[in-house]
């Protein structure tokens, strides 16, 4: 029931349905779709205007569920044709119309799979792992790690907005070598 939590007085479901029917708006023939095993959520989802023409399996409603199987999922249960497919999660409810925009058009531009990403507060060389017994391992080695300006920026995906073919979507998800950021 997290996408029922509100934020300013909006729940994280209407907020991911209004800035998805505003991203819609402007792609003639685009639909938004709310996948949910929940009736509350349903109910909220289509008060904000998303249709849910179908409740999910409970078996894609579970924390092991991944969620390109729940797109997968959503594109066989409503048939058709569809040029893109563009996953917004309600637990990013910042997401600006805007960069759902620029997702799609960069998608257009480039026919890649696009993930939002934020820049990472540090270097991915000053990631480190630990063991059981508590001792760090770099993850990747650096010549000196401790020089940070000299590091290349890393980014990280940020969970916003996924942009992929359908094609794209069930022959490995919104992530692949081609992935764009």
């Amino acid at each position: 029931g997290k996408n029922l939590a509100l934020l300013t007085g909006i729940s994280l479901i209407g907020r991911a349905a209004r800035t998805a029917r505003e991203v819609a708006e402007a792609y003639v023939g685009s639909r938004v779709i709310c996948s949910t095993e929940d009736a509350a959520i349903a109910n909220e989802a289509r008060e904000w205007g998303a249709e849910v023409p179908f409740l999910r399996p409970a078996a894609l409603a579970s924390d092991d569920a991944r969620t390109t199987e729940v797109v997968v999922h959503a594109l066989q249960t409503l048939g058709g044709e569809f040029d893109a497919v563009v996953l917004l999660q309600p637990s990013s409810p910042l997401t600006s119309p805007q960069d759902v925009r620029g997702a799609i058009e960069l998608f257009r531009e480039t026919g890649r799979r696009v993930v939002s990403v934020c820049r990472a507060d540090h270097s991915i060389e000053w990631h480190c792992r630990m063991d059981s017994e508590r001792r760090l391992t770099a993850v990747l080695p650096a010549a000196d790690p401790y020089q940070r300006q000299k590091l290349d920026v890393s980014y990280r995906p940020n969970g916003a907005v996924y942009v992929g073919s359908p094609a794209q979507v069930r022959d490995g998800g919104f992530w692949g070598p081609d992935s764009v950021g």
